[in-house]
């Protein structure tokens, strides 16, 4: 069952959380959202959901999934198989009962935006994280989903789900493209303006960044490969250098390229799970808004406006005792357990500044691979939501409680988003030089004072030559 939390109520946060988590106010929910795209205007139906208001800080959106038994947890005979943690069916809140001191049993109730019973779609939590974000995409503004939790809780059902059960990146996909096509069918042909889906694939392997979309040989086996480089661009933020990043047109296309990338992700079996993710799986999908102009009898095309959906499938805490690693497994579980410590660590340091302005910690985001890709997400230009798996069992209610405490400091991160326009270059010039004509012709007019004419590097003026000699006259 979801629910989300009210407006400015106080949720009490018992048991290892002493603290107080105040919620977010709401503004009013809106149908419909237009987008200007230069001569164009798409009308996109919405969901009913508040807007993200630019220029605003909005803090970060925090689910959590209890999920169903396996066949094996069924066996309630056996102690390790109890319910431990679970949500009821009122309140909107997650239960996790632990073994306290003296034999005595301790319980933890969380509230968070939404909690979901074992009971509960994935369809139900795409409505409620995936529809906001992508109708911010469709208005500009960047955003994430990443499901984070203990190994075997359930993240990569929710995110890429199952022959029986889509999961978020399918759902967000297939709405996209919904939504595409009624633009589409309504927009004259003759328009300058479209918008174009472009798609990659990557994933963490070892803090080491491969392509998911790219064909590893096999000759060079599965874990030899070239990694990439992450780069930082002035305009375009965070991306990856020489990764595949194609056009889809289709919703099929887009589910061909995750299901091929699926296939080549790194899995294996342990004692907790058959199939552990071994590599955090970052999908990104990025909108273009590409407008059209004539130049002559040449037409070039221009980005006006985008945006980036980073869908983050994270590889899943782990315990050397519970998963009895060992050989590459235990590397590969050192190596995951390096970079979500790390995640936790920038989210820590990113609250501490917030509530401390005047002492601010410099944030670690170069410490790994997985935040430096994140860096937008976590602390720039996005909305922000975070999905938390927990277990139901008793054997894993201690990491439960751990997922539960995170997911609290995380909840209490606001971020401030903006749109993200690129203004085109060729009006910006000649903006520029109608204003430097207008300086000169005040100048010659007889005006008094100084113009200063950016032409090549000199500067005039009109009481001296350039560069402040009166012998000078070279014209600019």
């Amino acid at each position: 069952m979801s629910r989300k939390r009210e407006d400015s109520a106080n949720v009490e946060v018992s048991g290892i959380f002493s603290q107080r988590v105040r919620a977010s106010g709401r503004d009013a929910a809106c149908d419909k959202v237009e987008v200007f795209a230069g001569a164009a205007l798409f009308d996109i139906q919405m969901a009913d959901k508040p807007p993200t208001r630019v220029g605003q800080e909005h803090p970060v959106t925090v689910a959590v999934r209890c999920r169903p038994r396996s066949r094996e947890e069924s066996v309630t005979s056996r102690p390790q198989n109890a319910t431990a943690t679970y949500v009821p069916a009122v309140g909107g809140k997650v239960v996790v009962q632990t073994e306290g001191r003296h034999a005595t049993e301790e319980t933890t109730e969380v509230a968070f935006d939404y909690c979901y019973g074992e009971d509960v779609k994935t369809q139900q939590i795409f409505q409620d994280l995936g529809q906001p974000v992508l109708d911010n995409a469709l208005r500009f503004i960047n955003g994430t989903i990443f499901a984070y939790g203990q190994t075997g809780s359930g993240k990569t059902h929710s995110m890429l789900g199952s022959p029986e059960e889509d999961g978020i990146i399918p759902l967000l996909c297939k709405e996209l493209f919904q939504r595409l096509s009624v633009v589409a069918a309504s927009r004259d042909q003759a328009c300058p303006v479209r918008l174009a889906v472009r798609c990659s694939y990557v994933e963490v392997y070892q803090e080491q960044l491969t392509d998911l979309l790219v064909a590893k040989g096999k000759e060079s086996g599965p874990h030899n490969f070239k990694p990439l480089k992450i780069r930082d661009h002035p305009q375009l933020g965070i991306y990856i250098q020489n990764a595949e990043e194609p056009e889809v047109k289709t919703y099929q296309e887009i589910l061909n390229m995750i299901h091929a990338g699926n296939r080549r992700r790194v899995v294996a079996a342990h004692a907790m799970n058959e199939r552990s993710s071994r590599s955090h799986a970052i999908f990104t999908i990025r909108l273009l808004e590409i407008t059209t102009a004539r130049a002559g009898n040449v037409s070039v095309p221009a980005v006006r406006r985008w945006s980036k959906i980073n869908l983050v499938d994270l590889a899943g805490t782990e315990r050397q005792k519970d998963t009895q690693a060992r050989g590459i497994r235990l590397q590969e579980s050192s190596n995951i357990n390096k970079s979500l410590m790390t995640l936790q660590n920038v989210i820590l340091t990113l609250l501490h500044n917030k509530e401390h302005p005047s002492h601010k910690k410099v944030v670690a985001y170069r410490e790994s691979k997985l935040t430096q890709l994140l860096r937008e997400s976590l602390g720039g230009n996005a909305c922000c939501c975070m999905l938390a798996t927990v277990s139901p069992t008793h054997n894993c209610a201690p990491q439960s409680v751990l997922t539960l405490k995170y997911a609290a400091a995380a909840s209490k991160l606001k971020f401030r988003v903006n749109q993200n326009a690129e203004i085109d270059a060729v009006d910006s010039l000649k903006a520029e030089v109608e204003a430097l004509r207008a300086q000169l012709r005040e100048a010659q007019t007889g005006q008094r004072g100084c113009v200063t004419l950016f032409h090549l590097g000199h500067t005039a003026s009109k009481a001296g030559g350039y560069w402040g000699n009166p012998r000078c006259q070279r014209p600019c």
